[in-house]
């Protein structure tokens, strides 16, 4: 029957399908059955809204076939993530927020979100956690004050410290969870009016199979995690601080929901319970690292929690007469350059690359090029806290003697190629290291090092402790330039390489293993609103 294209003509009301098999595998025509398998009613195009078809967001079907055109987003080779993050339960009026930072390479993260204590408003905080030495740092945004945490490597502490736990991240493929769950493609999915694209998948490893209230298989999936991406574009940094662009799927949104009962001490998750993540501004770069002229990107600088007395501002010369013309570069200036000899001096110096903070290159009238930088020495309180870690931390004296050693050797350089693609190398002076003096410090000497109690300590959860550093001003240079910054020169490569092991390292107490270091990202700040806790914090995650 020929389908009817005029609007004028009537629509079908009842359609039926049916096929004819043999009855008992025989063929004579008079041995079969009529089996009706279709069959469509009141037919009314553009009625249905599509959206009612789509599988329900709390379901997860085992046997669908992912299409294989559509694998999860891959972010291997990206060292840094930032982003920011709106959190709520979906059947409780609990709405949180956060901006986070977090990089891989370095072994830090940051988080600036509302800490709520008992007896006041909630405070906008930053916390800024270093993994290398197992130190977590914060301060209210409006205050001087400082409170150091020891980060304990075990999964009960870290749910003291930052309440329920969403991810184990040490590398990026652990941040969303492909390390261990294979995510199904569900196809287009709107969020927040974005069109996007979701997967699926279930998760035995969140929470600890310990904790599952049902007496079931351990290895039961415990909760259904879905992730929505969108296209964007995202901002990548060349060698020279240039800012590319490049289009991305990135996540814009998380959904967990428990699949069971499940119990996280004085919280109990039923099943169902959903947690919904917004997530805002995703990017592989930071604002600081490619426009903030003067840090080495600044987003995981600690200074403000030392006085005077335990940070040195320090500055060497460089030597740029194999390739003058680098001053007329955007190299100098950029995040990149400040970020490779904040490198090079932690390694030099066999420091967390915490300690060696607010990198900036100097052109100076006379046309002398410096490097300074702050060395932030052993924290007192530190040592009050852990001697382990304490003693386990490089003097600032020592880091000191031990770069003042690397540029003396020429050890202290940046080598790359012109835009005649020749080699050039830019050395810090020998002999240069030198103190910027600070003119409003009544004195530059640490005063005396507090008596550290034995490395015998009883382990506990968590411990912490608060400091209020000195106030102080720094003498700022008379002269900052970017010279002839109209123009870009044409560098086809810059290749620096970062040599960590052709120079002694002491000893040291190694707090993290490869591969297991215990990285922050999306959480929750739940459990001490509900329990009463001290604060609440953006939640992390756990060392397997």
């Amino acid at each position: 029957m020929a389908v009817p294209l005029s609007e004028q003509t009537s629509l079908p009301i009842a359609w039926e399908v049916e096929i004819r098999k043999p009855v008992g595998g025989g063929v004579p025509a008079t041995d079969i059955e009529e089996v009706l398998i279709h069959n469509a009613m009141d037919y009314r195009p553009g009625y249905v809204d599509a959206t009612a078809f789509l599988i329900p967001p709390d379901l997860y079907c085992e046997k669908l076939t992912s299409d294989q055109n559509h694998s999860f987003p891959d972010f291997d080779k990206d060292r840094l993530f930032t982003f920011s993050i709106e959190m709520k339960e979906t059947n409780k009026k609990v709405f949180t927020w956060a901006d986070s930072w977090y990089d891989f390479e370095k072994q830090l993260y940051r988080t600036d979100h509302d800490v709520n204590f008992t007896s006041q408003n909630p405070i906008p905080t930053t916390r800024i956690f270093d993994f290398t030495e197992g130190i977590a740092y914060s301060f209210p945004m409006a205050s001087a004050d400082c409170t150091f945490t020891i980060i304990n490597d075990t999964k009960a502490d870290w749910v003291d410290i930052t309440g329920i736990n969403h991810l184990w991240a040490d590398n990026p493929g652990a941040f969303f969870g492909t390390d261990v769950t294979n995510y199904t493609y569900y196809g287009q999915w709107s969020e927040r009016y974005i069109k996007g694209e979701e997967w699926r998948g279930l998760r035995v490893d969140w929470p600890d199979s310990t904790l599952n209230m049902d007496g079931e298989d351990e290895d039961k999936p415990t909760t259904l995690w879905q992730w929505t991406f969108a296209n964007k574009n995202v901002t990548t940094i060349t060698s020279l601080g240039e800012q590319l662009y490049s289009e991305r799927n990135v996540p814009i949104g998380l959904r967990v929901t428990a699949m069971k009962n499940i119990s996280l001490g004085e919280i109990t998750l039923p099943k169902g319970h959903s947690y919904s993540y917004q997530i805002y501004d995703f990017n592989l770069e930071t604002d600081a690292r490619a426009r903030d002229l003067y840090t080495d990107g600044g987003i995981f600088d600690i200074s403000r929690c030392y006085s005077a007395n335990f940070k040195k501002h320090l500055r060497f010369s460089l030597d740029v007469s194999a390739w003058p013309e680098v001053v007329d570069t955007p190299l100098l200036t950029s995040g990149f350059f400040r970020e490779y000899w904040q490198k090079l001096l932690a390694s030099y110096g066999q420091v967390s690359l915490i300690r060696i903070t607010s990198v900036k290159c100097i052109t100076e009238e006379a046309g002398e090029i410096w490097v300074e930088f702050y060395l932030l020495d052993r924290h007192p309180r530190i040592g009050m806290l852990s001697p382990p870690i304490f003693e386990s931390m490089t003097p600032g004296d020592i880091a000191r003697g031990y770069i003042k050693t690397a540029i003396n050797e020429g050890n202290i350089k940046f080598d790359g190629f012109d835009h005649e693609g020749k080699p050039f190398s830019l050395i810090a002076v020998a002999g240069s290291l030198t103190e910027v003096l600070q003119p409003n410090c009544t004195t530059t000497t640490p005063g005396p090092t507090p008596s550290i109690p034995g490395t015998s300590t009883k382990s506990t959860s968590q411990k912490t402790d608060s400091t209020s550093p000195i106030s102080t001003s720094s003498k700022k240079s008379t002269s900052t330039s970017n010279p002839g910054g109209t123009t870009t020169p044409q560098v086809t490569e810059v290749t620096p390489d970062v040599n960590t092991t052709d120079h002694p390292k002491p000893p040291r107490v190694k707090r993290y293993s490869g591969g297991a270091l215990a990285g922050l990202g999306v959480g929750m700040l739940v459990t001490g609103l509900a329990a009463g806790a001290g604060a609440t914090y953006l939640a992390v995650i756990s060392r397997r």
